[in-house]
């Protein structure tokens, strides 16, 4: 899979047009498009951390996570395995 993301503006007969990498071989892809709020240049540094631990708190089992790092090493020991 690859991932590549554009910031494309939306014309008039809402049209978008891509290029992508030669490095990607001819064929037919499956493409998913996820349109994001639209960017505003004014204000880069928006904090959308309220909106993310929204979120994370939706997560069946993230919410009875008592010690994080003890959580993030056990979940790291599996792989050794």
């Amino acid at each position: 899979m690859l991932s590549l993301n554009y910031e494309v503006e939306i014309n008039k007969d809402h049209r978008v047009e891509l290029t992508f990498p030669e490095s990607l071989s001819l064929g037919k892809y499956q493409l998913v498009v996820v349109v994001d709020k639209a960017v505003n240049h004014h204000n880069d540094a928006q904090d959308d951390s309220e909106a993310l631990m929204a979120l994370a708190r939706q997560v069946k089992g993230v919410g009875d996570i008592k010690d994080p790092v003890a959580w993030q090493r056990e979940q790291r020991s599996e792989w050794d395995k």
